[in-house]
């Protein structure tokens, strides 16, 4: 798979790489000597002094300031090179709390399809039909 990111990335000047677990693949990928320009992450935690008062929040992660992740404690090395490499261009990290809030359920399936069929013919259709296929 790093060999993959890799040359997705070397052939592509726009690539986003998505991770929703341990960053096994992409420490890898950058190891090598990769860059990427958008990383899109799930994993990490934003609790209490992050979140905004009044934000929802799961009871389990309520008044907790830190709490350990699967996606990123699970190759710590390797998360703590693609936080603080200078080859990924823009980073986007969607929080464990934030993931933990969100359902896949008729009305988002439905809210997708009418995005996707917003944008015929462009990057963006491909890769949210790629992501309707694989949440489905």
């Amino acid at each position: 798979a790093a060999n993959l990111i890799r040359e997705a990335c070397a052939e592509h000047n726009d690539v986003t790489v998505f991770t929703g677990g341990p960053l096994h693949n992409l420490g890898d990928e950058l190891e090598m000597g990769a860059s990427v320009s958008r990383w899109v992450a799930q994993g990490g935690f934003c609790g209490e002094g992050v979140v905004p008062d009044g934000a929802p929040m799961p009871s389990k992660f309520e008044g907790r300031t830190h709490v350990s992740t699967w996606n990123f404690g699970g190759a710590l090395a390797a998360t703590e090179l693609a936080l603080r490499t200078e080859r990924i261009g823009r980073r986007v990290l969607v929080c464990k709390n934030v993931c933990h809030r969100c359902h896949f359920n008729e009305a988002f399936d439905s809210s997708l399809r009418a995005r996707i069929a917003e944008m015929p013919n462009s990057q963006h259709e491909v890769a949210l039909e790629w992501a309707l296929r694989a949440l489905s």
